[in-house]
């Protein structure tokens, strides 16, 4: 298993006021199939998370959602499951929640944190226009299987009616 985004409590933390999709992008550098996103948060409230591409620098068409999880009131490790395979590239981790939640980040790169308007549980699609932008990395990621494309670089065995054949793939 590998991970893409932040996987270290960051030293700053936010509140996320409801109602908005919030997101941080992240390069994800090999193909892969994503299981779940983990997210360090705290505040009592029910929480779903997404995965979209980004365009232009933003995010851009819904990917894939989880399902809802029940936020406690302490800070912690909450899993997300929800699988997709993913090529290389960036890609927007966003969390939705009905109530106030906070969360924690360090500095970023410019825009890599932002959110807009959008009412629990239904994610925007596309996501639009943000609201507003931080250059934040929040503590977020996702566990992925790399892949090569869903065929093996190796050529396979298959094995028919007990014989073994060679079976060139490429």
């Amino acid at each position: 298993m590998a991970t893409f985004g932040k996987t270290t409590i960051g030293g700053s933390t936010s509140p996320g006021y409801s109602p908005v999709a919030a997101y941080c992008i992240y390069n994800l550098s090999e193909a892969g199939d994503v299981s779940k996103v983990t997210f360090y948060t705290g505040g009592t409230c029910n929480m779903k998370m997404a995965i979209y591409d980004v365009s232009g620098g933003v995010p851009n068409n819904l990917l894939a959602t989880s399902n809802p999880v029940a936020i406690g009131s302490s800070f912690a490790w909450v899993d997300f499951p929800l699988t997709i395979s993913l090529a290389a590239g960036d890609y927007a981790l966003c969390w939705l929640f009905d109530a106030t939640n906070y969360f924690k980040y360090d500095a970023g790169s410019t825009n890599q944190h932002g959110y807009k308007a959008a009412t629990y549980p239904t994610f925007p699609n596309p996501y639009g226009t943000p609201a507003a932008n931080q250059a934040w990395a929040v503590s977020i990621y996702a566990t992925y299987t790399p892949s090569v494309g869903g065929q093996p670089y190796i050529s396979r065995v298959q094995q028919i009616a007990g014989m073994q054949t060679y079976n060139p793939i490429h």
